[in-house]
């Protein structure tokens, strides 16, 4: 007797766990993952990241400085959001050269002993970070939709 009811507890134990695995998959098949960006972390894993002439010219203020304008570039047009709970837009495109203008133009106001290869590589290596966290979608080949045929 003691061992049926052994049975029936662990029958039950079973069928719960099953039953809570699979509701906790199925939420998490149709929700999309939050990514967490660390300031810090990004910072680190952008300047391990450049290449050695690089890397010999810039400090991680440097790395952090281009990146914060990066970013803050990307918040004004619409891709970045400040929380993981506002709601991101279906897809924004944004051409990598504006990001890229926009950050020697911040980079020249400020007076930064930067030139514009240096930048590249750090957002270069950013966007690496970025794609890493699964923080942005796959880079778009052309966003026209045109095609390489035109």
């Amino acid at each position: 007797m003691a061992w049926l009811l052994i049975g029936v507890a662990v029958l039950v134990v079973v069928a719960i766990a099953v039953v809570t695995i699979g509701a906790v998959v199925g939420r998490l098949s149709v929700e999309a993952p939050v990514s967490v960006f660390d300031e810090d972390e990004a910072v680190e894993w952008i300047a391990d990241r450049l290449p050695f002439e690089v890397a010999a010219q810039l400090s991680h203020d440097d790395v952090r400085q281009l990146m914060l304008w990066h970013l803050a570039f990307l918040e004004e047009r619409g891709v970045a959001t400040e929380t993981a709970f506002e709601a991101a837009p279906d897809a924004v495109v944004v051409a990598e050269d504006d990001g890229l203008a926009y950050v020697i133009g911040q980079a020249g106001e400020a007076g930064m002993e930067v030139d514009d290869v240096q930048i590249l590589a750090v957002l270069e290596a950013e966007l690496d970070y970025l794609e890493a966290i699964g923080a942005v979608g796959p880079r778009v080949a052309d966003p026209t939709g045109e095609g390489a045929l035109g």
